[in-house]
């Protein structure tokens, strides 16, 4: 849910750059809550967070559009999926997920 809360304040190739309270009320949690996620995201590597001084933080994603990228790259074609893989079920490993 953070991630998505980052992306509608993302409109171009700069990171978007809400504040923690704006991400936090929109998604009906505290402020800490929404640094504890940012905070999760950048131990797993896929959020860099800029500091500014006397403004919000920047949220640099590049790193999740990365490994979302690996895995869409993975994954069989699109629409050719036979009824076998369908009924697969595997367990990604932590790499693999891309949040």
């Amino acid at each position: 849910m953070f991630v998505l809360q980052l992306m509608t304040f993302k409109w171009d190739a700069a990171a978007p750059f809400p504040s923690y309270g704006r991400i936090a009320k929109t998604m009906g949690v505290t402020d800490k809550m929404a640094r504890r996620y940012a905070q999760g995201l950048q131990k797993k590597g896929y959020l860099f967070r800029q500091y500014q001084s006397h403004a919000p933080n920047k949220f640099d994603l590049t790193r999740l559009f990365d490994a979302l990228a690996k895995v869409t790259r993975a994954a069989p074609d699109e629409g050719k999926v036979s009824v076998e893989h369908e009924k697969q079920q595997r367990i990604l490993t932590d790499e693999e997920i891309p949040f």
